[in-house]
């Protein structure tokens, strides 16, 4: 899931690191974030503004894998064709 949020304390938001992992709690609809590396180690809380799904990760498409495999089981057989 992917969650927008906003700080609960407009007056003293902190701006979040870009490309480091934090530690989350999810209570109502609050989430309690922790940045445990580079950051103060304090424990702030969030609203949840909105949640979204994940975009799913490319994958082959069955047509591409059974092609590859189609290649392997010919190229094998050319090997063996090749032999007296």
């Amino acid at each position: 899931m992917d969650y927008e949020i906003r700080p609960l304390d407009l007056k003293h938001a902190t701006l979040l690191p870009v490309g480091t992992e934090g530690e989350f709690k999810i209570k109502d609809k609050n989430i309690l974030l922790t940045m445990p590396e580079g950051g103060d180690r304090k424990t702030r809380s969030y609203e949840v503004v909105s949640m979204n799904p994940a975009p799913a990760p490319p994958s082959e498409s069955v047509d591409s894998a059974q092609r590859s495999s189609d290649d392997r089981a010919s190229s094998g057989d050319r090997s063996s064709s090749n032999e007296p």
